[in-house]
């Protein structure tokens, strides 16, 4: 059988003659939509997406370590191991390191505070 030309295969239905673009009732008067109103165009609007916020935990203690303790009825000094760089720190009561106060010093233990957070560093015992 011969391959039908275009001008053959449009012979047999006369709406293939017709082009697509000037058929546009279906577009205005949709048959599927109860209203036959074309729907709506809708602009989504762009979603800006903001970096999340960087939460930086801190420590619930502070990353020291506790060598020896010098306690006075007033004032006290602790001597202390950084456990990130391992250099002695000495701080006197009142002091800071990385946010935390030396608040007090007992005879074998250290206490640090750094806003309503609580930390207790005691001398291991050997």
């Amino acid at each position: 059988m011969p391959p039908k030309s275009d001008a053959s295969a449009r012979l047999g239905n006369p709406l293939w003659t017709i082009p697509l673009a000037s058929l546009t009732a279906t577009r205005e008067r949709p048959i599927f939509s109860r209203s036959r109103r074309p729907a709506l165009a809708v602009q989504a609007t762009p979603i800006r997406k903001e970096p999340a916020p960087v939460v930086v935990e801190q420590p619930t203690r502070p990353l020291l370590t506790l060598l020896g303790a010098i306690a006075g009825d007033e004032d006290g000094i602790a001597i202390l191991v950084d456990e990130a760089t391992k250099n002695v720190v000495r701080m006197k009561t009142g002091e800071k390191f990385s946010g935390w106060m030396l608040s007090s010093v007992g005879k074998r233990s250290a206490t640090f505070q750094m806003a309503r957070q609580v930390a207790v560093l005691v001398i291991p015992i050997p």
